[in-house]
């Protein structure tokens, strides 16, 4: 530098080193974009306005961006995402439901029908069990056997309810009749009337069961058969053998009820455990003392 000051000859050489030195010695800094902006002269960050040291937003910066080309062609292109998007998930253009096989007129009724037949045949059994628990017959064992079969009526009702509901139908539900004679009389009788119930529910099965393998609904046709008619069969089994046990234990001791008093210990011995309840005073008696 020195060496260069000392060759210097002429005026214009001196002024020119002088104003290398003072670029050379001013600071570099960088070149405000916003300079050209008017509505940013007083601020150095474009988002940030001083206004007696406090911080507010420029909600000018803001405006003047929307008026710029590049912020219009934004906001075109997010309006026409919105526009996409409510055209694309609209109604009308929305994809149709997974196809799926619609009951029949004649399978939507005979669904409801025998959603009605399965809570009557479980009123019925509630009325036989409400018959049992009574104080002048006190027969617990029968209570809660028949309890159990009316719970689970109940339970085909459910499952039929679920499978009309899964296949797009609507469940019509009508008035539930009660029974014609609720003093059920005795053991033996409430015995032959669930048989015969339950031999009416299973024709009427196996009456659906056709209709559904005509209308070539399979998937109806093997819900009755594989846990429906199965179910009635063991039924029916089991009311046929228990009348033929409460004859035979009544057969030789007619008028003294020690027949009847041990069928119907018997029947508490084994159904009392799976129920868990008792008759008289709920839970304080456990689930294996007959009373």
């Amino acid at each position: 530098m020195l060496t260069k000051l000392l060759n210097l000859n002429s005026q214009p050489q001196i002024n020119c080193f002088k104003k290398e030195i003072s670029e050379f010695l001013t600071p570099k800094t960088r070149p405000n974009r916003y300079k050209s902006s008017p509505q940013l002269k007083k601020s150095s960050n474009p988002l940030l306005v001083n206004d007696n040291s406090k911080t507010k937003f420029s909600y000018k910066y803001l405006s003047s961006l929307e008026q710029s080309s590049s912020s219009k062609n934004l906001l075109k292109n997010a309006n026409s995402a919105d526009h996409y998007i409510s055209v694309r998930y609209s109604k009308e253009s929305c994809p149709p439901e997974p196809p799926r096989k619609p009951l029949s007129e004649v399978l939507h009724t005979s669904l409801n029908h025998q959603i009605l037949e399965e809570i009557q045949a479980s009123y019925i059994y509630l009325s036989m069990a409400c018959f049992f628990a009574r104080t002048d017959v006190a027969l617990p064992g029968c209570y809660v056997y028949f309890k159990k079969m009316y719970k689970e009526e109940l339970g085909h009702a459910d499952v039929l309810i679920k499978y009309l509901t899964m296949r797009g139908g609507v469940v019509n539900l009508n008035t539930i009749e009660p029974p014609c004679n609720q003093n059920w009389e005795g053991i033996q009788n409430v015995l032959i009337n669930a048989i015969q119930l339950e031999t009416c529910i299973r024709d009427q099965l196996v009456k659906l069961c056709h209709s559904a393998e005509k209308e070539r609904d399979f998937g109806l046709a093997d819900l009755i058969q594989g846990e429906f008619v199965r179910e009635q069969d063991e039924s029916i089994n089991e009311l046929t053998r228990l009348l033929v046990r409460y004859s035979k234990m009544t057969k030789c001791g007619r008028g003294c009820g020690c027949g009847e008093y041990l069928f119907d210990r018997e029947l508490f011995r084994i159904f009392s455990k799976k129920e868990g309840e008792t008759v008289i005073r709920g839970h304080d008696i456990p689930p294996n003392s007959y009373i």
